[in-house]
């Protein structure tokens, strides 16, 4: 493969040699470069990302949902290895309940076939965690063959803004006077 500069393009060369002398081929191929960089670096951002990201197969026209690849931080997340997830099924990977609430979810995606963005409490990585999760349907020839998705664990967030708020209840239901120090008591 060689890139000419003048052109901004990639060629392909290929020398055979035939009883009559050598036989060049020279074939254009910059458009297979170009999706082949693209397709590098949407890899590297797929594994590079902090948050967990993750591609399902849509099967049996939206009845089935089975998860086809995750990235580290998913694994990370989640305590679960890619290669344990590979190819189970929703149902598969989690209780019953928490099973069809996130059907539910996947099925308003490829019924809608539009982006949902929403908040789901699993027990199935960590008991009773927290998730906020972005999905999008992927649609190959007007059908929807996978759902993408992203997913950040907000537990603690959750909890915290929990805390802020019966904290902040306190204070207004008090009748005497509340004060904020810091550590040195300024």
């Amino acid at each position: 493969q060689r890139y000419n500069r003048e052109l901004e393009q990639w060629f392909e060369v290929r020398v055979h040699p035939d009883n009559t002398g050598i036989a060049i081929f020279i074939i254009e191929i910059t458009e297979q470069e170009q999706r082949q960089g693209d397709q590098e670096r949407a890899e590297m951002l797929f594994q590079n990302a902090q948050d967990g990201l993750f591609v399902v197969d849509v099967e049996d026209q939206g009845d089935t949902f089975r998860l086809n690849r995750v990235n580290e931080a998913y694994e990370a997340l989640t305590g679960v290895s890619a290669a344990e997830l590979r190819g189970q099924t929703i149902r598969e990977m989690a209780d019953e309940e928490d099973s069809a609430a996130v059907r539910e979810k996947y099925r308003e995606c490829v019924s809608g076939r539009t982006s949902l963005e929403y908040e789901e409490q699993l027990s199935v990585f960590n008991s009773d965690s927290c998730w906020e999760t972005r999905i999008a349907p992927i649609i190959v020839d007007d059908a929807v063959t996978q759902i993408v998705g992203s997913t950040r664990n907000i537990t603690g967030r959750k909890e915290h803004l929990n805390q802020l708020r019966t904290f902040e209840q306190m204070v207004q239901h008090t009748g005497n006077a509340v004060f904020f120090t810091n550590v040195q008591g300024e």
